[in-house]
């Protein structure tokens, strides 16, 4: 190949955030980018809300500075992706293509629909999943104690008020402050909000020195995704950018996809709706097509809404806690999308070892396992064949 670029999409676990018209269009790109010559990879982390907290900063650097030491040909790309509906503000609508590309995240505001990110509650979530816990007193008798290990000895705080939260959060997580007023944040504008994740991650580059030491080989985007016509919405501008900066592989699979798309008013229902997975699927980023080989496995229909995705590069680390947004959208999932409790839980792997890493990471999260264990999760075990 002459040329070869590694495609890294940050979006959101959604359950319709990804279906078969969508693998259907990458496939055919892919194939077509081949024969004129670029070679084509993807990974893609499924984080609830593409919010990008400093462990999943550390992780993006620490894996494309691995790909670009190998190879000193790649291209790098980091698509960060919402979704939701936002349109063009009034006063902008005549405005020529190349200007209204200018006025970046200004240039749109937010409408309601149902498939804006559901991490505009995520306060809420956060203050729900609190509570779960300290009601725990009053179901069981006695309060739930958060056991982990701090080197070689196990650790108990019981669970007693809000006090013992930022002890946990202190001791385990790291982090100093509230569990709902720090830790766990809502999105405000979904646009401005991926704009913003956008500025955060290149100045963890630019203080890590990446985008210095691979100048003109890293290009980060930042865009809505509207599930209705599954058009890419960018709001991410920068001096010097060129029309070719606005055609990256990222922008033609959607492009492609509004081609495509199914004429089946059921899948467009499915895409628009609010979301109803049947299974959630855990999985390491370079695992390709995960929700549909994990809804195959299972002999299940894969189509939009039907199964929602946790995946980031530290998921079969055990030595690490979870980020705070896989810890609240791993609760939204349980609690908000599995009303009738028929909802199935996976942990998909390449390998045993990274299967039972990932399961362990589950089992020795305090707070991701006090949702196992309060709601029941058991997660089906699977391994990709070589």
């Amino acid at each position: 190949m002459d040329k070869k670029e590694l495609h890294i999409v940050v979006d959101c676990g959604d359950s319709r955030e990804n279906n078969p018209v969508l693998d259907e269009a990458r496939k055919q790109l892919k194939g077509e980018w081949a024969e004129n010559g670029i070679e084509v990879s993807i990974v893609r982390l499924s984080i609830p809300g593409a919010f990008l907290t400093p462990i999943i900063m550390k992780e993006i650097n620490a894996y494309i500075e691995s790909q670009l030491k190998k190879d000193k040909t790649l291209r790098v790309f980091v698509h960060l992706k919402s979704h939701g509906r936002i349109h063009v503000v009034e006063e902008y609508m005549d405005m020529p293509e190349d200007e209204l590309r200018k006025m970046g995240e200004s240039a749109y505001e937010m409408g309601y629909s149902e498939f804006n990110c559901g991490m505009l509650n995520a306060e809420m979530l956060a203050l729900e999943l609190q509570r779960d816990v300290l009601d725990w007193r009053e179901e069981h008798g006695k309060p739930y104690v958060f056991r982990f290990r701090q080197g070689k000895k196990i650790v108990g705080i019981p669970a007693k008020g809000i006090s013992d939260f930022r002890k946990l959060l202190r001791e385990f997580y790291g982090y100093e402050g509230g569990f709902a007023s720090g830790f766990i944040r809502s999105i405000g504008n979904i646009h401005c909000h991926i704009a913003q994740q956008r500025y955060k991650l290149m100045i963890f580059f630019e203080k890590n020195g990446l985008l210095k030491r691979y100048a003109g080989r890293i290009l980060i985007t930042a865009s809505v995704h509207d599930y209705q016509t599954y058009k890419l919405k960018r709001v991410d501008w920068e001096d010097g950018y060129t029309t070719e900066d606005y055609q990256t592989f990222a922008d033609a699979l959607h492009r492609r996809a509004s081609e495509i798309k199914s004429r089946n008013v059921d899948e467009e229902e499915h895409r628009t709706e609010h979301q109803h997975p049947m299974l959630l699927v855990v999985h390491h980023p370079e695992i390709q097509d995960a929700r549909a080989k994990a809804a195959g496995f299972l002999g299940m229909e894969y189509s939009a809404g039907r199964v929602f995705g946790i995946s980031n590069f530290g998921i079969a680390n055990e030595k690490k806690p979870f980020d705070s947004y896989d810890i609240i959208g791993f609760y939204y999932v349980v609690m908000h999308l599995n009303p009738h409790k028929k909802m199935k839980f996976m942990i998909l792997g390449r390998t045993k070892k990274e299967v039972n890493a990932i399961k362990s990471k589950f089992e020795t999260d305090p707070l991701i396992y006090f949702i196992m264990k309060k709601y029941g999760v058991k997660f089906i075990e699977k391994i990709l064949p070589l």
